[in-house]
């Protein structure tokens, strides 16, 4: 019972907090931008108190991975220090403007980088979150493992094409010369000794190691006769 009512309270309290610093980002914005873009203040506390929010409960319920699980905790932390910095701002160029204190010169400068800042580390966040996805990094490592063995095969096929290039370039050349005999009917044709084709590798028989019986009164069984009596 009193666990669950201080579990209330808890979220009440930081909700109220969050809407009271909220309204301070949202003044400070619409301190800094145009009248015309005031409208835009809301949507900047998305990176803000609503990132804060988002990135503390992408972390419980959505991050999957060590990857995202990190990312979801550093911009927590970052937005963090966004609120304390824009609510800190806000607070003093109101307290400026009224005559209470007097603001540095270059605050405002150095308060524009900030929630710039900010901003473009949330987009970061999310574009990163998406690319860390458990899913995502098996496809990506998937098509890298592919990627490897597709470079290696280009690379085996440029070796061999190297050594096989001038026996085919060979071929083709006889082949076509050939073709040009029976084409204008003009046989043997002769090319500069320079240019002559290498002639066809002519394939030596196979020797397969077997002895071979010569019937007696044949013709090997006397040439065998006369080269044995030859070397005697």
């Amino acid at each position: 019972m009193f666990k669950k009512l201080s579990t209330l309270l808890l979220t009440i309290v930081g909700l109220a907090l969050l809407v009271f610093t909220g309204g301070r980002t949202l003044d400070l914005f619409q301190l800094i931008l145009p009248d015309s873009q005031a409208v835009a203040g809301y949507f900047a506390l998305v990176a803000f108190d609503g990132g804060l929010f988002f990135w503390a409960m992408y972390f419980i319920h959505g991050a999957e991975g060590s990857w995202q699980r990190g990312i979801a905790v550093l911009l927590t932390l970052i937005d963090f220090v966004a609120i304390a910095i824009s609510f800190t701002a806000d607070m003093v160029l109101e307290a400026s403007y009224k005559g209470l204190i007097k603001a540095p010169a270059n605050i405002t400068m150095s308060v524009i980088i900030a929630l710039a800042g900010v901003i473009c580390l949330n987009v970061g966040g999310v574009v990163l979150a998406h690319l860390t996805d458990p899913k995502t990094l098996q496809e990506m490592r998937d098509k890298n493992t592919h990627d490897r063995i597709n470079d290696l095969a280009n690379e085996r096929i440029a070796e061999n094409a190297k050594l096989i290039a001038v026996q085919i370039a060979d071929a083709k050349a006889r082949k076509w010369v050939q073709e040009a005999e029976r084409l204008y009917q003009v046989p043997n044709l002769t090319l500069p000794s320079h240019q002559q084709l290498p002639p066809p590798r002519e394939t030596s028989p196979e020797v397969t190691g077997q002895l071979e019986v010569v019937r007696p009164g044949s013709p090997l069984s006397g040439k065998a006769l006369n080269g044995h009596q030859g070397q005697e």
